[in-house]
């Protein structure tokens, strides 16, 4: 039985990733852009440098950037909040 939800489990991320790339390289095909945001300021970002442009790659960086502050501010303010207890942050039970 534990085989086979790790087996449900390795399926459902492969379709997943596969839904993401598809989602990425069609955004890009057809809008000239990606959708997912550090992929593509990834990419943009070494295309600029590869191109010399420094101010371009600098700002899809500083882009990148503050994304990951941002989880990492998240993360400081969930932490109190975690630890009290009155206060859950997600519902567990209904009614």
């Amino acid at each position: 039985m534990l085989s086979n939800v790790n087996q449900t489990d390795a399926w459902l991320s492969y379709g997943l990733a596969f839904v993401g790339g598809y989602g990425d390289a069609a955004s890009f095909v057809l809008a000239k852009t990606f959708t997912g945001h550090v992929t593509g300021n990834l990419v943009l970002a070494a295309i600029a440098g590869a191109a010399h442009e420094w101010r371009a790659a600098l700002g899809h960086l500083s882009a990148i950037f503050i994304f990951l502050t941002g989880i990492f501010v998240s993360v400081l303010i969930v932490r109190p909040l975690k630890a009290w207890s009155s206060w859950p942050l997600l519902p567990t039970q209904w009614g």
